[in-house]
């Protein structure tokens, strides 16, 4: 004998799903002043979001109003925190009154850095108030194209500070606007720009670093941090001008260039500058002594 039992009507609850605007990953935590991307699922169909709150404080949301499908599900909205924002539970409610939250932790960690850096040197930084043994990326964010290289991977102590560090600016990175970023994959704070300074090396014929030489003498040039895919247009002792082999050198695409050999041309012995100057007036410098 067949047997059909039916239930009780039920509801399926709305809910929500707020992820890191850095890596795509599910968060529960965020740093004051951020965004991050929201999506949610049994809302009423066809309808729209209508609030987006943090304890009190409604929050700015792209789309200023989300579209809910016809499966009641919404998206890539991006909502953005306050700086004064506090940890509290956010609330997402439709135009039906339909309602979902979900618990938010704010910080409001700190970061200090070294705003110039030359490629290939340090960069210093500190910083404070975030979460205990936190293990953090440092990166350097591009502005311009939004890719991330990564530096170094420290740990904040048991009070949550980052002690002085250090790690090295790589040499192959080309002359672009920049921030420093530094993230644990939920918190992620970026400092107001960075810039990384070009840089030159000069070296004899059998690669040894070269600080002066006699006139005749070959020098090798090679330099990092200039603009990509451009060209150098200028090589100066002091005042002098000097001929390059190749005359134009180019750099490639991380702002690099190599093999570019000149003999130190006839000129008073003395302490100069030696001077790099790529197509875009972006320069290097170091001292050079001619005996």
């Amino acid at each position: 004998m067949l047997s059909i039992t039916v239930s009780a009507p039920f509801e399926v609850d709305p809910s929500i799903f707020p992820t890191s605007k850095f890596n795509s990953q599910s968060m529960f935590a965020i740093q004051a002043g951020d965004s991050f991307t929201l999506a949610g699922h049994g809302f009423a169909a066809s309808s729209t979001i209508t609030s987006v709150k943090l304890g009190a404080t409604t929050l700015t949301t792209t789309p200023a109003v989300p579209a809910i499908d016809s499966n009641g599900t919404f998206s890539a909205v991006t909502v953005t925190l306050p700086a004064t924002a506090k940890s509290g539970t956010l609330t997402v409610t439709d135009a039906a009154a339909h309602s979902a939250t979900f618990k938010l932790t704010v910080w409001h960690a700190k970061i200090t850095a070294t705003k110039t850096v030359a490629a290939g040197s340090d960069l210093e930084f500190s910083g404070s108030a975030w979460p205990a043994n936190d293990p953090l990326a440092v990166y350097v964010h591009n502005t311009t194209t939004g890719t991330n290289t990564n530096l170094c991977s420290p740990h904040t102590d048991g009070a949550g500070d980052l002690p002085d560090q250090t790690c090295t600016v790589p040499t192959y990175l080309p002359y672009a606007g920049y921030t420093i970023l530094v993230t644990d994959g939920q918190v992620t704070v970026q400092t107001s720009s960075f810039t990384v300074n070009s840089a030159i090396v000069v070296t004899t014929t059998g690669g040894a670093p070269m600080a002066g030489g006699a006139v005749g003498d070959t020098v090798h040039l090679a330099g990092h941090a200039f603009s990509a895919s451009s060209t150098i247009t200028k090589v100066k002792i002091g005042t002098k001008t000097i001929s390059t082999v190749p005359g134009i050198p180019a750099t490639d695409s991380n702002g690099t260039f190599s093999g570019v050999v000149f003999s130190i041309p006839s000129m008073t012995a003395g302490t100069y500058t030696m001077t790099v100057t790529d197509a875009n007036s972006h320069s290097a410098s170091v001292q050079f002594t001619v005996s």
